[in-house]
Protein backbone atom coordinates (compact mmCIF):
# COMPACT_ATOMS: atom_id res chain seq x y z
CA UNK A 1 0.00 0.00 0.00
CA UNK A 2 1.47 3.30 -1.10
CA UNK A 3 -0.97 5.56 0.77
CA UNK A 4 1.58 6.83 3.31
CA UNK A 5 4.23 7.25 0.62
CA UNK A 6 1.90 9.30 -1.57
CA UNK A 7 0.89 11.49 1.39
CA UNK A 8 4.51 12.25 2.25
CA UNK A 9 5.32 12.95 -1.41
CA UNK A 10 2.37 15.37 -1.63
CA UNK A 11 3.53 17.09 1.56
CA UNK A 12 7.09 17.34 0.22
CA UNK A 13 5.94 18.75 -3.11
CA UNK A 14 3.94 21.44 -1.33
CA UNK A 15 7.02 22.88 0.39
CA UNK A 16 8.29 26.26 -0.80
CA UNK A 17 12.03 25.58 -0.85
CA UNK A 18 12.78 29.31 -1.14
CA UNK A 19 11.87 29.55 2.55
CA UNK A 20 14.62 27.08 3.49
CA UNK A 21 18.40 27.25 3.68
CA UNK A 22 20.24 25.45 0.89
CA UNK A 23 21.86 23.07 3.38
CA UNK A 24 19.85 19.85 3.22
CA UNK A 25 18.02 20.64 -0.01
CA UNK A 26 20.17 18.25 -2.08
CA UNK A 27 19.39 15.36 0.25
CA UNK A 28 15.72 16.36 0.21
CA UNK A 29 15.60 16.49 -3.61
CA UNK A 30 17.28 13.10 -3.84
CA UNK A 31 14.89 11.55 -1.31
CA UNK A 32 11.88 13.05 -3.13
CA UNK A 33 13.10 11.72 -6.46
CA UNK A 34 13.65 8.25 -4.97
CA UNK A 35 10.22 8.30 -3.31
CA UNK A 36 8.55 9.29 -6.57
CA UNK A 37 10.35 6.45 -8.37
CA UNK A 38 9.16 3.95 -5.76
CA UNK A 39 5.61 5.34 -5.98
CA UNK A 40 5.66 4.89 -9.77
CA UNK A 41 7.05 1.34 -9.52
CA UNK A 42 4.10 -1.06 -9.66
CA UNK A 43 6.32 -3.87 -8.38
CA UNK A 44 7.76 -2.00 -5.37
CA UNK A 45 7.96 -4.12 -2.25
CA UNK A 46 6.43 -2.98 1.04
CA UNK A 47 9.91 -2.59 2.57
CA UNK A 48 10.99 -0.28 -0.29
CA UNK A 49 7.82 1.76 0.06
CA UNK A 50 8.23 2.21 3.82
CA UNK A 51 11.93 3.02 3.47
CA UNK A 52 11.20 5.63 0.76
CA UNK A 53 8.60 7.55 2.76
CA UNK A 54 10.69 7.40 5.95
CA UNK A 55 13.77 8.73 4.15
CA UNK A 56 11.74 11.50 2.54
CA UNK A 57 10.16 12.44 5.86
CA UNK A 58 13.62 12.51 7.50
CA UNK A 59 14.98 14.72 4.70
CA UNK A 60 12.03 17.09 5.16
CA UNK A 61 12.74 17.21 8.88
CA UNK A 62 16.34 18.16 8.21
CA UNK A 63 15.41 21.20 6.13
CA UNK A 64 15.99 24.45 8.04
CA UNK A 65 13.82 27.51 7.60
CA UNK A 66 15.59 30.75 6.88
CA UNK A 67 15.60 32.77 10.09
CA UNK A 68 13.53 35.91 10.56
CA UNK A 69 15.89 38.88 10.33
CA UNK A 70 13.36 41.56 11.31
CA UNK A 71 14.92 42.28 14.70
CA UNK A 72 18.41 42.27 13.20
CA UNK A 73 17.28 44.79 10.58
CA UNK A 74 15.89 47.05 13.33
CA UNK A 75 19.11 46.81 15.33
CA UNK A 76 21.21 47.63 12.26
CA UNK A 77 19.05 50.66 11.53
CA UNK A 78 19.30 51.76 15.14
CA UNK A 79 23.08 51.36 15.16
CA UNK A 80 23.43 53.26 11.89
CA UNK A 81 21.51 56.19 13.36
CA UNK A 82 23.75 56.58 16.43
CA UNK A 83 25.52 59.94 16.64
CA UNK A 84 29.02 58.55 17.10
CA UNK A 85 30.40 61.98 17.98
CA UNK A 86 28.67 61.72 21.36
CA UNK A 87 30.51 58.55 22.38
CA UNK A 88 34.08 57.52 23.13
CA UNK A 89 36.24 56.27 20.28
CA UNK A 90 36.68 52.84 21.87
CA UNK A 91 32.95 52.23 22.30
CA UNK A 92 32.27 53.50 18.77
CA UNK A 93 34.89 51.10 17.38
CA UNK A 94 33.16 48.19 19.14
CA UNK A 95 29.83 49.32 17.69
CA UNK A 96 31.31 49.68 14.20
CA UNK A 97 32.77 46.16 14.33
CA UNK A 98 29.51 44.65 15.60
CA UNK A 99 27.56 46.57 12.95
CA UNK A 100 29.83 45.29 10.16
CA UNK A 101 29.37 41.69 11.36
CA UNK A 102 25.61 42.17 11.65
CA UNK A 103 25.34 43.66 8.16
CA UNK A 104 27.32 40.75 6.69
CA UNK A 105 25.00 38.20 8.29
CA UNK A 106 21.93 40.21 7.29
CA UNK A 107 23.09 40.21 3.65
CA UNK A 108 23.86 36.47 3.73
CA UNK A 109 20.65 34.70 2.67
CA UNK A 110 22.12 31.39 3.88
CA UNK A 111 22.84 32.59 7.42
CA UNK A 112 21.28 30.26 9.96
CA UNK A 113 19.36 31.12 13.11
CA UNK A 114 22.42 30.77 15.35
CA UNK A 115 24.44 33.21 13.25
CA UNK A 116 21.60 35.73 13.27
CA UNK A 117 21.15 35.43 17.04
CA UNK A 118 24.90 35.75 17.63
CA UNK A 119 25.26 39.04 15.73
CA UNK A 120 22.01 40.38 17.20
CA UNK A 121 23.38 39.76 20.67
CA UNK A 122 26.76 41.35 19.85
CA UNK A 123 25.12 44.40 18.29
CA UNK A 124 22.74 44.84 21.24
CA UNK A 125 25.73 44.63 23.59
CA UNK A 126 27.70 47.19 21.56
CA UNK A 127 24.74 49.58 21.60
CA UNK A 128 24.25 49.10 25.33
CA UNK A 129 27.95 49.57 26.06
CA UNK A 130 28.34 52.84 24.18
CA UNK A 131 30.15 55.21 26.54
CA UNK A 132 29.19 58.86 26.37
CA UNK A 133 31.90 61.51 26.23
CA UNK A 134 31.89 64.14 28.96
CA UNK A 135 30.96 67.68 28.07
CA UNK A 136 34.66 68.57 28.21
CA UNK A 137 35.30 66.04 25.47
CA UNK A 138 37.18 63.51 27.59
CA UNK A 139 36.04 60.08 28.58
CA UNK A 140 33.31 59.48 31.12
CA UNK A 141 34.55 59.94 34.69
CA UNK A 142 32.42 58.52 37.43
CA UNK A 143 32.09 60.25 40.75
CA UNK A 144 31.12 63.77 39.78
CA UNK A 145 27.55 64.97 39.72
CA UNK A 146 27.78 66.52 36.27
CA UNK A 147 29.63 63.64 34.62
CA UNK A 148 27.65 60.66 35.88
CA UNK A 149 25.63 58.88 33.21
CA UNK A 150 22.92 56.31 33.75
CA UNK A 151 21.71 53.96 31.06
CA UNK A 152 18.07 54.26 30.23
CA UNK A 153 15.66 52.54 27.91
CA UNK A 154 15.20 54.45 24.68
CA UNK A 155 12.30 53.03 22.75
CA UNK A 156 12.80 49.79 24.66
CA UNK A 157 16.23 49.24 23.17
CA UNK A 158 18.50 50.24 26.08
CA UNK A 159 20.93 52.41 24.16
CA UNK A 160 20.22 55.82 25.64
CA UNK A 161 21.95 57.78 28.37
CA UNK A 162 20.67 60.28 30.85
CA UNK A 163 23.08 62.77 32.35
CA UNK A 164 22.48 63.35 36.04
Amino acid sequence: DKTDLNKVIAMAESLDLDRYLLAGQDVFAEALSSAEAVAADENAMEKEIEEAWRELLAAMGNLRLKPDKGLLEELISQAQSVDTEAYTEESVQALTAALADAAAVFDNDQADKEQVEEVQSALKAALTELTAKTEAGGSDTAGTDTDTYFRCQLNGRGNGFVQM
